[in-house]
């Protein structure tokens, strides 16, 4: 099952960085501020999102994972997201727009 993010939604941002960052609030973050389709029909949920017309995957997060995430893997999520661990937390912050995290996707990708 594929779950789109309403149109309108709105996401409200949290100071959460430098404290602890639960799973649900980065799923949340995920699907609200990122826009990411998320699919949930295999062992995984997988978070997508389309730049120039191709459906790129964001990341993975287990269909069990509870608590707060640590910060090495919160660092892998945010390589994953071609980001790098002060971009993530401006993510996070809400003071990195979605539109400027696919600029930098898209210039990271164009480097290779």
């Amino acid at each position: 099952m594929i779950r789109y993010p309403a149109q309108n939604t709105s996401f409200n941002c949290w100071k959460a960085w430098s404290i602890r960052l639960e799973y649900d609030a980065l799923s949340k973050a995920l699907w609200t501020k990122a826009q990411a389709d998320e699919d949930r029909s295999g062992k995984h949920i997988k978070y997508y999102v389309e730049i120039r017309g191709i459906r790129r995957l964001v990341t993975v997060m287990s269909h069990g994972a509870r608590g707060q995430i640590s910060k090495r893997l919160l660092a892998s999520i945010a390589r994953q997201m071609h980001l790098s661990s002060r971009q993530m937390q401006h993510f996070i912050d809400c003071t990195l727009s979605r539109d400027d995290w696919l600029h930098l996707w898209e210039n990271s990708l164009q480097k290779g």
